[in-house]
């Protein structure tokens, strides 16, 4: 990938504003929802050594592969939640008590985020929310050239967020999400939503933050795959019988 000199400078702003988060929190024997996408493995890269990557996904899912080998690259060995051995319709009822009114396009990747905090032991849980809103990885932003964030950010903060804290209040967690501490947010206020595009990929200046932080090129340029599709969980979403009465 080629980065411009903004998107360079910021990206080592980013950098360097989440190795500050991770170094003055005590984040030691965290567990992390990592899926071996970029979001995921950056916080990986630069978190404890400590940190348990826990993945969603059936042997042969995107995500599987992805966890396998960007956590073994990493120097560390990712604990896999198969999701033949959960009670999906469970699940989806948990999240549907939280919140009556969720839909489809929510309710899968929320799904995904209850499996794990309910198969994970420990109790703080670092997880990449906030990434595609703040650099503009949503595939909708590719499509739309003059949509900027606003919108999306506002959702994050005044339903999705809440509705995940909830979850996690559920299971005895708390979640620990870097992209969205000051630092980051502070950087990003400032950046337009072009230089978040370079060469075809979204995401530039995570990307940028990535590559300065020494992490493989392929893993940096990986595409995003939502943790619902990735994992194989849609598909197996869809195949329940509740699935057709659920609100779009």
């Amino acid at each position: 990938m080629i980065f411009s000199l903004l998107q360079k400078d910021t990206g080592m702003e980013v950098l360097r504003a989440l190795m500050r988060f991770f170094t003055s929190n005590d984040l030691e024997g965290c567990a992390m929802a990592y899926s071996g996408g970029l979001d995921s493995s950056v916080l990986l890269a630069l978190g404890p050594k400590s940190v348990v990557p826990y993945t969603l996904g059936e042997q042969g899912s995107r995500d599987f592969s992805n966890s396998l080998d960007g956590a073994a690259r990493l120097g560390f060995s990712p604990v896999f939640v198969p999701i033949s051995s959960v009670d999906l319709v469970r699940y989806v009822e948990l999240v549907r008590s939280i919140d009556h009114s969720i839909k489809k396009k929510d309710l899968g990747y929320e799904v995904v985020l209850a499996i794990l905090l309910d198969h994970i032991s420990e109790v703080k849980v670092i997880t990449g929310q906030g990434a595609d809103e703040i650099f503009y990885g949503y595939s909708i932003f590719s499509e739309n050239p003059n949509m900027d964030n606003s919108l999306h950010m506002k959702k994050l903060y005044q339903e999705t967020l809440p509705r995940e804290q909830a979850i996690a209040e559920h299971y005895g967690k708390k979640l620990i999400t870097p992209y969205l501490s000051s630092g980051i947010v502070e950087i990003m206020e400032n950046i337009g939503r072009e230089e978040n595009f370079a060469g075809g990929f979204n995401k530039a200046i995570l990307r940028s933050a990535g590559m300065e932080a020494g992490m493989p090129q392929d893993i940096v340029e990986r595409r995003k795959t939502a943790a619902q599709y990735g994992s194989g969980l849609m598909k197996k979403l869809k195949s329940l019988p509740i699935w057709s009465n659920l609100p779009q």
